[in-house]
């Protein structure tokens, strides 16, 4: 028997239920919905867009100028790379900082430049950034702060700054940005939001969402998208998953170890913006309903490994990163103690100028934590990170 790497939040009849229920609802369950949110992070304005990567590409359209330039982590995942690029962002790129995942903060302010409109505050893993630094001199010289929140749905905010430390995180930028995915805890098949308390900005996302509205042909990127959450659903079934395992146990493992970005690039522009909205509004509200329950095992887990690796953190991980000299023999000697494992799919988009991003590239690993991880289990993880680490990132 092996535990799969990714568990959903959502059963299986929950989401085929949940589509067929979503037909005959009113609109006013997204109202519903944004309501919640609202309350959760206590901001004024929640716009709902059928994936974050969409989101992301709305502010950049909807909020800078034509071609803007825009500061981000080396250290990132393709997709995000890739919408902020189609909605015409010129990328500048940072290495991350030396102790961890995340974007260097001092290296984004040495990069900020006269042409420079917005900086893109990824929170890796569900670890804060301190950002604090850069709030003041984005705040003068007019510069948009955008908090990549999609891995940190409930993380608070480690900071040096008294004034918000302990915020959660996408709530102390301009906008936050947030995935409700099928590899999220906080799920909703697809789905994710903007949250900000500037009204002008929520007026112009509004306004850009409702330019891009309608259904249609355009729609199909989406609906693959919820084909294959419903797929990802299937094949991590702690009942099921052993079996496809042992079926295709090669091929998982060249999946795991691969380290290929995406090719197949679709216009944005030409996506609905409220596509299934009834549907991830409704598993949204039930989301909310059991995060709490859904959300517990992650934290004891997290917090036994903080307590095994010597980390102090105020995150919630989504997955437990940590730093290997070998990362195919590791997976294969976790998959041997009946856990499926795997490297974040991240890429250094620095290239030479990001040496400690290319570093976190080729020695990643993500270690479940989900509930179906068990405490020995957990145990014989961290044995066999130890026996492969070289230093790992003391978050």
């Amino acid at each position: 028997m092996i535990v799969p790497r990714f568990v959903s939040s959502i059963s299986l009849a929950t989401a085929v239920f949940g589509f067929v229920r979503s037909l005959f609802l009113a609109e006013t369950v997204s109202s519903d919905y944004a309501r919640l949110i609202r309350k959760f992070f206590d901001k004024q304005h929640v716009i709902l867009f059928p994936q974050a990567r969409i989101a992301l590409y709305a502010v950049v359209r909807a909020i800078l100028p034509k071609d803007p330039e825009i500061i981000i982590s080396a250290y990132n995942v393709p997709v995000v790379i890739e919408y902020l690029e189609a909605a015409g962002a010129r990328l500048k790129y940072v290495d991350i900082e030396e102790d961890g995942f995340n974007m260097d903060v001092g290296k984004a302010i040495e990069a900020i430049g006269e042409n420079t409109r917005a900086v893109v505050v990824s929170h890796m893993y569900g670890k804060s950034v301190d950002f604090a630094r850069l709030i003041p001199i984005c705040k003068k010289k007019g510069i948009l702060i955008i908090e990549d929140a999609a891995q940190a749905f409930g993380s608070l905010l480690d900071s040096s700054n008294p004034g918000i430390a302990g915020a959660l995180c996408g709530t102390v930028g301009d906008v936050g940005v947030f995935s409700t995915g099928i590899l999220k805890k906080f799920s909703t098949v697809i789905g994710g939001y903007i949250v900000t308390d500037d009204g002008e900005l929520a007026g112009k996302l509004r306004n850009f969402k409702y330019e891009h509205r309608k259904s249609g042909p355009a729609g199909i990127p989406i609906a693959n998208e919820l084909i294959e959450g419903v797929k990802f659903i299937v094949v991590t079934n702690r009942f099921l998953f052993p079996l496809i395992f042992s079926l295709f146990k090669d091929s998982i493992r060249k999946i795991n170890e691969r380290d290929e970005k995406k090719q197949d690039v679709i216009d944005p522009d030409s996506l609905p913006c409220a596509l299934f909205e009834r549907y991830h509004s409704w598993l949204g509200i039930r989301s909310f309903r059991a995060h709490e329950r859904n959300n517990a095992p992650f934290v004891v887990n997290a917090e036994l490994l903080d307590k095994r690796f010597g980390r102090t953190s105020t995150c919630a991980y989504l997955h437990y990163p940590v730093i290997v000299h070998d990362r195919p023999e590791a997976i294969k000697e976790i998959n041997e103690a009946g856990y499926d494992v795997g490297p974040g799919k991240f890429f250094n988009y620095g290239n030479e100028l990001c040496p400690r991003a290319e570093t976190a590239v080729k020695n990643n690993l993500n270690i479940p934590i989900h509930r179906l991880v068990t405490r020995a289990g957990l145990d014989r993880i961290a044995d066999i990170i130890e026996t492969h680490q070289t230093e790992s990132p003391s978050q």
